[in-house]
């Protein structure tokens, strides 16, 4: 009797053990998974960013690029031409569990005056910041991207920078790039 109930005593601790192994191993990997959204968020940012900057048509006040002339005759800014300057900032939102990755997930705001824009807010929405810094001969872009409050506080964050310089033709072309994370 003595040696079956040492037996049953052994399996559970070894079960609780086992749960609570198992348990942290989920937890690890939810983290790791959400450090991994981010990560893709704030490159996809920079992706986007570079797009926009070799696009010559002129935006509207959500970022979106127009004809080429606008309905009064005019020629609206192009997005290097707006927001491709020392101190420039920009913030867009990105709708995470969106059906399809389309314009509607990531929503910008490209106010004519550059200064204190701020996207409509969603709870469920990661944020992407985008800053335009003095660098030398170039800009410094600076991408940030922070997934929503409902994510664990260390994984949630990610930052990019990436030196730009205007080549032959007057595109801006990434130099060197560093990442950071939030480990």
């Amino acid at each position: 009797m003595l040696i079956c109930t040492l037996l049953l005593g052994a399996s559970v601790l070894l079960t609780i053990t086992l749960h609570r192994m198992t348990v942290q191993r989920e937890q690890s990997w939810g983290l790791h998974r959400e450090r991994l959204q981010m990560q893709a968020l704030g490159h996809g940012g920079l992706m986007w960013v570079m797009a926009r900057l070799e696009d010559s048509r002129p935006i509207d006040e959500r970022c979106r690029a127009l004809p080429m002339m606008s309905g009064n005759g005019t020629t609206a800014p192009s997005f290097a031409q707006r927001w491709a300057q020392p101190g420039m900032r920009l913030r867009c939102q990105v709708l995470l569990d969106a059906p399809s990755m389309d314009e509607a997930s990531w929503q910008c705001d490209c106010p004519s005056a550059g200064a204190g824009n701020s996207p409509p807010s969603h709870a469920d929405a990661a944020t992407v910041d985008i800053a335009f810094d003095a660098l030398g001969d170039g800009l410094l872009l600076g991408i940030r991207a922070q997934g929503p409050i409902s994510l664990q506080p260390e994984a949630h964050r990610w930052a990019e920078s990436v030196r730009l310089r205007r080549d032959s033709s007057g595109q801006w072309r990434a130099v060197v790039g560093t990442w950071m994370d939030s480990r």
